[in-house]
């Protein structure tokens, strides 16, 4: 094995046990069968609700591989500007980014109905700062989208406009244009820490 490898193992251990010394080998053996489970992380103001694998691995991305790390360098450029976040899921994406960035609101847009409801619990503790949307983003703004899953893989769903022939879709949500989102960067109000 080469010195890159063995620093990539060492460095995804050291995670492995960040996220056991957080949270306790019971609650993350409860969120991997499956069982509701609260986690917390030294990543987040709050705790968050996971269910299941796939919300597991959402929360091991945010929190422990920071998949959506901002460099310190570069704080001055997002903090106080409007976040908006694409494919919400359960919410862990927006609450590092509402705990990295205090004074930036942040828009959650997630068009799944189960995934929206546990992005909506799991923001709710950074009150207005957070505005979760039920939506899909993309095309013309006009009309519910058909959300897809023909592979079935839990994390890889993809949109097309509804109409009558709907293959594989799974759930309908409404459909925003990214233009509006853009748009709502002056008028969302930024929220003051404290």
């Amino acid at each position: 094995m080469t010195s890159l490898n063995l620093d990539r193992q060492a460095k995804r251990l050291r995670g492995v046990a960040s996220l056991l010394r957080a949270n306790g080998p019971r609650t993350i053996a409860s969120a991997i069968r499956g069982e509701p489970t609260v986690l917390r992380s030294p990543e987040l103001d709050h705790p968050v609700l996971v269910e299941g694998r796939a919300d597991l691995a959402a929360f091991d991305a945010n929190t422990r591989r920071r998949i959506y790390a901002v460099p310190r360098e570069h704080n001055d450029r997002v903090e106080g500007r409007l976040i908006i976040d694409l494919g919400g899921n359960i919410g862990t994406t927006a609450a590092y980014f509402a705990s990295r960035f205090p004074t930036s609101p942040v828009v959650s847009v997630e068009p799944h109905p189960r995934n929206f409801e546990r992005l909506r619990l799991n923001v709710e503790p950074y009150g207005g700062r957070v505005v979760p949307l039920w939506a899909g983003v993309g095309g013309s703004g006009r009309g519910p989208l058909a959300l897809a899953n023909p592979g079935g893989d839990p994390m890889s769903y993809s949109f097309v406009e509804s109409g009558p022939e709907k293959p594989g879709d799974v759930v309908e949500a409404p459909h925003v244009a990214l233009t509006a989102l853009l748009a709502v960067e002056g008028q969302v109000p930024a929220p003051t820490p404290g």
